[in-house]
């Protein structure tokens, strides 16, 4: 019983994981020269997001694995604490795709080029690779479309939100065309790919490829 009780406390508090996205104006390879000394947003006069009760302590840092156009390796995550429910809020710089070793930028390019490329897959990625200088598999690309796809109409409700369209971004009823259309609109309006992850991210926490309920 006692043991039952110990793991049922345990996978509470792993419940109570977030991730909070901010903007960085400075490259990956600056971001990691800078180690602790980068200036990281100060959340310690931040109640806690999910109880509410507290304000957010210093916990720490913990390291990731990043893969970007001119950078790999491992960067530092800050890290904040709730005292009272040890729920734990970590800093994402934007370049960061939740939970992905793969840049939020290298996923939105890859993406967006495939989706508009007439060409075989392979041919895609030889050529991706020769412009951008990250290598990557065929079944990283498949896993990313197959993603990306089923995540289609949460994406389309986020960036009716974000831009307010005078018409669809989409008259198609094909969700690949769907979300080729998507994505030029971000291409084509949006200041960076950044900048719409991190606000779809803030107010669902979902991005390209968090698969959503909706």
């Amino acid at each position: 019983m006692m043991f039952c009780h110990f793991k049922t406390v345990f996978l509470f508090k792993e419940f109570f994981m977030m991730q909070k996205i901010f903007k960085v104006d400075v490259s990956p390879n600056v971001y990691k020269s800078q180690d602790k000394s980068f200036p990281f947003p100060d959340l310690t006069h931040s109640f806690c997001p999910q109880c509410h009760k507290q304000h957010l302590h210093l916990h720490g840092f913990y390291r990731r694995y990043l893969i970007a156009k001119g950078f790999e390796g491992i960067i530092l995550i800050r890290r904040y604490i709730c005292p009272d429910c040890g729920g734990t809020v970590s800093l994402l710089p934007w370049f960061c795709h939740p939970r992905r070793t793969y840049s939020m930028g290298f996923v939105h390019y890859s993406l967006a080029g495939f989706f508009g490329w007439s060409g075989t897959m392979v041919s895609f990625i030889r050529e991706f690779v020769f412009n951008h200088g990250i290598p990557f598999t065929r079944q990283l690309l498949y896993q990313y479309r197959k993603r990306i796809l089923k995540n289609c109409n949460r994406i389309m409700m986020d960036l009716v939100r974000q831009f307010h369209p005078d018409g669809p971004i989409s008259d198609s009823v094909y969700d690949r065309k769907r979300v080729k259309d998507a994505l030029n609109l971000i291409e084509t309006t949006a200041p960076t790919p950044y900048t719409v992850s991190m606000d779809m991210f803030s107010h669902g926490s979902c991005t390209y490829l968090t698969l959503s309920a909706i």
